[in-house]
């Protein structure tokens, strides 16, 4: 019997600590974060939100998101940051969209506008409502 107890006292932190480690899907996460790297181990870009939840395996919904895109290389500098009220992120396809509004800037520009779609691979985004775009550098002959 007291071998019974000592097994017993040792397997249940056992069960209890693996149950508690579970994702749950309608649990939000407050906080959230979560950084990319390429190949060579460098951050590629990074995702927060003021709270993420998952909708469901492959769907995050994500509040008050912010998204660093970085140069994937030591030198470690962001070259752009997007952000918007609210946006789902897949996370299989490494892809972020939503309908509210965006922002997206970096040293050169700022471009706003809603209902919007970015892909890490390649990088891009597109924006199909209420474009505007700023520049901050000559853009020289661009626009003959």
């Amino acid at each position: 019997m007291l071998l019974f107890r000592y097994i017993f006292i040792f397997v249940l932190p056992f069960f209890w600590s693996s149950g508690a480690a579970q994702m749950i899907p309608n649990a939000p996460i407050e906080n959230f974060r979560l950084p990319m790297f390429n190949e060579e181990g460098f951050k590629a870009w990074e995702i927060q939100g003021d709270k993420g939840l998952m909708v469901d395996d492959t769907n995050i919904e994500l509040v008050r998101i912010r998204l660093q895109v970085f140069s994937g290389t030591a030198a470690k500098i962001l070259e752009t940051q997007i952000t918007s009220p609210s946006a789902i992120m897949v996370i299989n396809d490494n892809r972020v969209f939503g309908t509210e509004s965006i922002r997206i800037e970096n040293k050169n520009y700022l471009i706003t506008g809603k209902k919007w779609q970015w892909t890490s691979d390649p990088k891009a985004i597109v924006i199909e409502e209420k474009v505007l775009v700023t520049f901050f550098q000559n853009i020289g002959d661009l626009l003959l």
